[in-house]
């Protein structure tokens, strides 16, 4: 629930302050008049989407009814398989909650190389006061909720159940369909190319690097 949640960018977790960084992103940018509207925008409307796919991740997967159709009993997983995902649950809490301790001297060690000197003014906080990302952040919440309720309302009227144009694909016969033309492009090439002496093969490797050096010299 934790990790969804911080993916879909609430409060005091680290997807708040990566989403909220990212919306920052595009409004603090100057480029075209179409572009400065446009970009946030576009990522307001694809945060609303992330929220969304977090809430029916969360709410559908915890919350929603039980399978009954499975060929074994679920259980409870053993500790030390939880471990893991409890150790990332609280790097998302630590990280949301204290990020400029946290993370921030990994994050200036990694950047300084890309910038190639001194980093520009940044600010890793929770709080940066009611600023134009922050409302793009709230604004994407409320529509990845309406989303959500819209989606589950025409889930229940038997709508969507499929996803348009993907489930007409089947991937096991798309893959089996793939590895038996890749079989016959192989023996293709080998009967094509391939010889039972090994002198054209070097010759043909000798030349082959002689044309690459010769395009390299242009």
């Amino acid at each position: 629930i934790v990790a969804s949640a911080a993916m879909a960018g609430v409060p005091l977790l680290n997807g708040f302050l990566s989403k909220e960084m990212f919306f920052a992103e595009t409004v603090f940018l100057s480029s075209v008049p179409w572009v400065e509207w446009g970009l946030p925008i576009a990522a307001t409307v694809a945060g609303g989407f992330a929220v969304t796919y977090a809430l029916r991740f969360t709410v559908d997967i915890f919350f929603g009814k039980l399978a009954t159709d499975l060929p074994r009993a679920p259980h409870e997983p053993t500790r030390w398989m939880r471990v893991p995902i409890e150790f990332l649950v609280l790097v998302c809490l630590v990280v949301g909650m204290f990020p400029a301790r946290s993370i921030g001297p990994v994050l200036a060690a990694a950047a300084r190389p890309v910038v190639g000197g001194t980093l520009p003014p940044y600010d890793l906080a929770v709080w940066h006061g009611f600023s134009a990302p922050l409302m793009l952040s709230m604004l994407a919440t409320l529509l990845g909720v309406v989303g959500y309720v819209w989606l589950r309302r025409q889930l229940a009227r038997g709508r969507f159940r499929d996803a348009p144009f993907v489930d007409r694909l089947d991937g096991k016969s798309t893959f089996e369909r793939g590895l038996v033309h890749l079989n016959l492009a192989a023996r293709w090439c080998l009967e094509t190319f391939g010889t039972r002496r090994l002198q054209p093969q070097m010759l043909l490797l000798v030349v082959l690097g002689v044309l690459a050096g010769a395009a390299a010299l242009h």
